[in-house]
């Protein structure tokens, strides 16, 4: 129920937010860590930081235009690896802010890069998480991952591709390693309308 609060909340927020001008721009949304949120250590759940960065992946698509097309052309967005690090633990009734960015992209597959920040106190600034999320967006009707420049032109914007930075190529050549795992397991294998993106810089 907690979800559905949060998301109902953003909605009525986001008349108030200022578009972004450019599909770089980083999403920046202000949480606080509620009673629901806790797990028996009293602090941040660890799936729940995973649960609350789908509101900065939505925010980032909605400002900078990419829903728009998304919606138009009833494409799916679809999220196929995460990684996460937990540095610091975010208590009960710590305020903290979402950071959301584009980090990199090439061909279908993108990759967005989530931080949650300590947001006041003597620890204001610091990074209690740092997650990367491996996304594409999916073509039903055509069966194929949409090239992700082709969606970033069709929003308006003007980008060239991100430098791929170490920490973003590690994170890409490990989650095509799982993939290649679960490809070796045949009780894993998917229909044929829900292959993941390859990484085309490989």
């Amino acid at each position: 129920m907690r979800l559905w609060f949060r998301l109902l909340l953003y909605i009525f927020k986001l008349p108030f937010y200022k578009a972004f001008t450019h599909a770089d721009e980083v999403s920046r949304l202000n949480f606080r860590v509620l009673p629901s949120d806790l797990d028996t250590n009293f602090h941040l759940n660890n799936g729940q930081y995973l649960v609350m960065m789908d509101y900065g992946r939505l925010d980032l698509t909605v400002r900078s235009g990419l829903w728009k097309v998304i919606w138009k052309n009833k494409w799916t967005p679809v999220v196929s690896g995460a990684s996460i690090r937990f540095r610091r633990e975010l208590r009960l009734w710590e305020p903290f802010v979402m950071e959301t960015k584009l980090a990199y992209w090439d061909g279908p597959t993108a990759v967005m890069e989530q931080r949650l920040r300590f947001r006041k106190g003597q620890k204001k600034g610091a990074i209690a998480s740092t997650a990367l999320f491996k996304v594409g967006i999916y073509d039903r009707a055509n069966r194929t991952f949409v090239p992700f420049q082709d969606i970033v032109k069709m929003s308006g914007h003007t980008l060239p591709q991100p430098e791929l930075k170490d920490h973003i190529r590690d994170f890409l050549a490990t989650n095509e390693s799982f993939q290649q795992y679960d490809r070796q397991d045949s009780t894993a294998l998917k229909p044929a309308d829900q292959k993941e993106p390859s990484n085309s810089h490989e």
